[in-house]
């Protein structure tokens, strides 16, 4: 009796072990990012917004969808802001919002220094917007979708809105997307 117990135990572990072993597993780790633009042209009185609009696209991962994403860690983002922008323009009071996450008040003046600058701001030298924009993908990861709005003013160095200009602003986030084909 114990002889047959001790083989049907022994045939039950190499059974689990050999149907664990077999187990596929067609999840593969990639380095992409979540690229987002947006167009946006100030009224008049300077204030730009660029209101959930533009485009969200995977860098390097063409075709993916919601379902196919089982994993994500996010390591950073650069925003870039460019455009119809002057030496001497302030950008005042320019927020990054998502609703379900907060608003955040990347800074409250940037200063153009000359025509046409690319002004570029990366999260690994600002803490807070590491942070921010980690729960900003976390959210993205749980829900499957984000609605960024990136606001602000465009000023004279005086503080008057300037009407008409348009902003190009981008944030590109990089990710390690965790994917199921």
């Amino acid at each position: 009796m114990k002889k047959n117990i001790f083989i049907a135990v022994l045939f039950s572990i190499v059974a689990l072990v050999s149907f664990s072993s077999c187990e596929s597993d067609d999840d593969y780790l990639v380095r992409s990012g979540l690229y987002c633009d947006f167009l946006s042209t100030s009224n008049n009185k300077g204030y730009f917004a660029s209101n959930g609009g533009g485009s969200y696209s995977f860098r390097d991962l063409p075709d993916l969808g919601y379902g196919d994403i089982i994993g994500m860690e996010y390591r950073g983002t650069t925003l870039t802001i460019t455009g119809d922008i002057r030496e001497g323009d302030v950008i005042r009071d320019l927020y990054i919002s998502v609703q379900g996450v907060g608003d955040f008040l990347y800074a409250s003046d940037i200063e153009v220094y000359k025509d046409y600058e690319k002004i570029v701001f990366n999260t690994s030298n600002d803490r807070e917007f590491y942070n921010f924009m980690n729960d900003v993908m976390y959210k993205f990861y749980r829900d499957g979708r984000i609605n960024i709005v990136v606001d602000g003013y465009i000023t004279n160095y005086q503080g008057v809105g300037i009407g008409n200009v348009e902003m190009e602003i981008y944030l590109d986030s990089s990710l390690d997307v965790t994917v199921r084909r």
